[in-house]
């Protein structure tokens, strides 16, 4: 993932050692390029990603929506809810 991509793109921060709680649906998701990037990169510093799992929605590089899981490392973002944002984007491009 570089912030200088065009489109939508959607980023899951994550790490091998949380595996378990990985967004397995994100390869479902319409019209986003979807990256699974793990916590030891300077992507997530740069993101400053503080909790796992973290997904961001971007527009031609900006972030437009963040989640983050909550204390017990469960994710409140759904398919639903991003490809909401996702499809909010799309039409914006109209």
């Amino acid at each position: 993932f570089n912030k200088s991509q065009t489109g939508i793109a959607v980023v899951e921060f994550w790490a091998e050692w949380n595996a378990k709680h990985e967004c397995t649906w994100l390869e479902n998701l319409l019209d986003a390029e979807v990256f699974r990037i793990d916590l030891s990169t300077d992507a997530a510093k740069e993101n400053e990603i503080t909790v796992l799992p973290t997904i961001i929605v971007f527009n031609d590089g900006e972030e437009m929506k963040r989640w983050e899981a909550d204390l017990s490392f469960k994710m409140s973002a759904t398919i639903k809810k991003v490809q909401k944002q996702i499809n909010e984007l799309m039409l914006d491009k109209f």
